[in-house]
């Protein structure tokens, strides 16, 4: 959306909205309190005589980090 005033200026937006679904697995009470989101967000900008290009990579990870095995013992 694009508006101009004497007041504000020129205001230029750019709005993407991304929905997403997956199923995920039952987890257990315990298994949830060690358990760990992250949300990684790259932005690439290429502005030319005649065009502006976005390209923007979202990455959701979840970990549960495991026990330390008894291996050793």
């Amino acid at each position: 959306m694009a508006e101009n005033s004497s007041t504000t200026g020129v205001r230029e937006d750019l709005t993407i909205s991304l929905k997403a679904k997956r199923r995920i697995r039952f987890k257990a009470g315990a298994e949830l309190s060690g358990a760990v989101s992250m949300v990684g967000i790259d932005v690439d900008q290429e502005i030319g005589e005649d065009y502006e290009q976005y390209a923007i990579n979202l990455r959701l990870t979840s970990a549960t980090p495991t026990a330390p095995s008894e291996a050793g013992v």
